[in-house]
């Protein structure tokens, strides 16, 4: 029993891993299934190729605890096939199998019991040369999505590509690919990574965004904004609000009709509740936050935008001092998760005899305008406004002739 992908990896980083996967040699699913069952709840996933999922619990099977950990446990692949390997040449039968993943890095195993590792296609030595290279030509291309997640690894482990590499993914017919797929990449890409911008701008480079729709061609200008917005990604609470900054970045200068069909066609709408896709487009509609706002523009600009988020954006954009004070100030006033609370209501006027209609609803739009231009702050005070203002439309002296 070897670990395999991306873990081996991990543990040569120093870095956390949460997916462990295992690869069984020299036995058949027959004498495999049985075991892992005896571990856990065991369940085979996968059309061509089987993989159990075993979920081991520390609780009694029944009692309601959520699993502990969930293993993927395969048999190795060989040329489109699934089958063990009998005989004491073990390493030949990982090499076989490891030729079908997708980069060298990957393509390593970890022995636990010996303390072994396995690595027949050189991919410790990329590791530390930060080089990205696919282990096999013929079976990278099976899989074109693998050109998205090399800019995925580009982007959170600092690698760079291989020649090679660029010039396979330059060919990559991607056309097949569900989009939705495609946008999961892009979206791991943008939250995860820290080195986002030369992924993107390769992308670009290898043609792979514009054969992903054509909609993206030009776009790899935002390479530098999306390096600046990288570290502004700690001020957000979720990875909804971090994925509406970076694309709102991103597509900077698609504007909104372009940026629309690209997030469409991906399949971007919603991560759970957050309207991800529509904060993405009302910040493009708003354009950058000017250098010379005023608090009542971030006011006002809250009633459209979510201004926390676009003050960030538009920092990355610009990386001027007074927009980093603007994304400060709305804080301070309030408005940057949502727009100011009302200081009036419409009950409250009609307590004043407002009565209901057109001459209501001005009103109220007159006492909002006053308490976004900071003219009122109170409810008092906005209750006095509303007074004098429907005191001044009842009497026909203060109408001009």
């Amino acid at each position: 029993m070897w670990i395999v992908g991306g873990s081996v990896r991990d543990a040569l980083l120093g870095r956390e891993s949460h997916d462990h996967d295992l690869e069984v040699h020299q036995l058949t699913a027959e004498r495999l299934q049985p075991l892992l069952e005896a571990l856990g709840t065991t369940r085979a996933v996968g059309r061509s190729f089987e993989v159990y999922k075993v979920s081991i619990t520390e609780g009694s099977a029944g009692d309601g605890h959520q699993p502990d950990e969930v293993l993927d446990v395969s048999l190795p692949r060989f040329g489109g096939m699934e089958r063990p390997v009998g005989g004491p040449d073990e390493l030949e039968s990982l090499r076989r199998a490891a030729r079908r993943r997708d980069f060298t890095i990957n393509a390593m195993a970890y022995d636990p019991l010996s303390n072994e590792v396995a690595d027949p296609y050189g991919g410790r030595d990329d590791l530390h040369a930060r080089r990205l290279r696919c282990v096999a030509t013929d079976t990278f291309v099976e899989d074109p999505l693998r050109g998205f997640r090399a800019a995925r690894f580009m982007a959170t482990l600092d690698l760079k590509p291989d020649p090679s590499l660029d010039k396979l993914c330059s060919t990559l017919d991607v056309g097949e690919i569900a989009p939705e797929r495609i946008g999961l990449e892009l979206q791991r890409m943008l939250v995860e990574g820290t080195h986002v911008g030369a992924a993107w701008a390769w992308l670009h480079t290898t043609g792979l965004a514009e054969r992903t729709h054509s909609e993206l061609r030009g776009l790899g200008h935002a390479a530098g904004a999306l390096d600046r917005a990288a570290p502004l990604r700690v001020h957000l609470d979720n990875p909804a609000r971090v994925e509406a900054l970076m694309w709102s970045v991103a597509l900077s200068a698609a504007g909104p009709s372009r940026a629309s069909t690209i997030l469409d066609h991906l399949r971007i709408e919603r991560r759970r509740s957050y309207p991800l896709a529509r904060t993405v487009l009302r910040m493009l509609t708003e354009g950058p936050c000017p250098i010379d706002w005023t608090e009542a523009l971030l006011r006002h600009a809250a009633e459209r935008v979510e201004v926390g988020l676009w003050t960030l954006a538009s920092f990355a954009l610009n990386p001027s001092p007074r927009l980093h004070e603007a994304w400060l100030r709305s804080h301070a006033l309030g408005v940057a998760r949502e727009k100011l609370p009302s200081l009036v209501r419409g009950a409250d006027l009609r307590e004043l005899g407002v009565p209901p209609g057109p001459g209501l609803g001005a009103l109220l739009s007159a006492v909002r305008t006053a308490q976004l231009d900071g003219v009122v702050d109170d409810p008092l005070e906005a209750m006095a406004l509303a007074r004098r203002l429907w005191s001044s439309s009842l009497d026909p002296s203060t109408k001009e002739p």
